[in-house]
């Protein structure tokens, strides 16, 4: 896992989301479909109870971001929860709220003082959430 720092990395990483189509969704299902879960029954019950238009493979993306800004442009939200959402909307409309003026330079420094606020808090969630998933999956390795 790593942040895309070039733009032939994040090329390279577009050609490679060709496999993400409906056949690689196959293959992929054929790979977890005897999967045990901890409810009893194995993980291809549920994917055959599932409409075939609505399974799909998608990327999973844990990363934490470095910049959470660019420009105008700020990212919420750590991907944690909907807790997580709205504590990062507070925390940005409190460090928006004491602008001085819109300028540019104002902006960064707000997203900048925003992201130093809640930064270590989402690596934190970021840990816990691989800890848990690794946790409730021991029983399957």
């Amino acid at each position: 896992m790593a942040q895309v720092k070039t733009e032939s990395e994040a090329n390279q990483l577009r050609l490679n989301n060709t496999e993400w189509g409906p056949e690689a969704a196959e293959s992929m299902i054929k790979d977890v479909h005897e999967f045990p879960i901890k409810l009893g029954g194995v993980l291809g019950d549920i994917i055959d109870a599932t409409p075939v238009d609505a399974v799909s493979k998608v990327m999973l993306e844990e990363k934490l971001f470095e910049q959470w800004s660019h420009g105008r442009a700020v990212l919420i939200g750590d991907g944690q929860g909907a807790i997580n959402a709205m504590q990062d909307a507070l925390i940005l409309t409190n460090c928006l709220y004491d602008l001085q003026d819109l300028s540019l330079t104002s902006i960064t420094a707000a997203f900048q003082d925003y992201q130093s606020q809640r930064y270590e808090h989402a690596k934190r969630c970021i840990a816990s959430s691989k800890l848990n998933a690794k946790i409730s999956s021991d029983g399957f390795s």
